[in-house]
């Protein structure tokens, strides 16, 4: 995602999934606004600061047989 933004008015923010072959969230953001990664546990949902704005970036999986949407709704 880097590469491709490489030059643009914007970042990629976001994390990968540990543990799992490709995959992750993130969000696209300008970089004048200087956007913060925030600490979170849940590797399903992504904190980004923007100024005194902060924005939460959710995954919910279709499929999900161990309860992890549940834990996450409950974050």
């Amino acid at each position: 995602m880097e590469a491709e933004l490489l030059g643009s008015d914007w970042i990629w923010v976001g994390k990968d999934r540990k543990g799992r072959r490709g995959g992750g969230i993130g969000i696209l953001a300008r970089k004048k606004l200087n956007p913060k990664l925030l600490a979170s546990k849940n590797e399903n949902i992504l904190w980004v600061g923007v100024g005194s704005v902060y924005i939460a970036v959710v995954y919910l999986p279709p499929k999900d047989p161990e309860g992890v949407n549940v834990q996450t709704l409950d974050e």
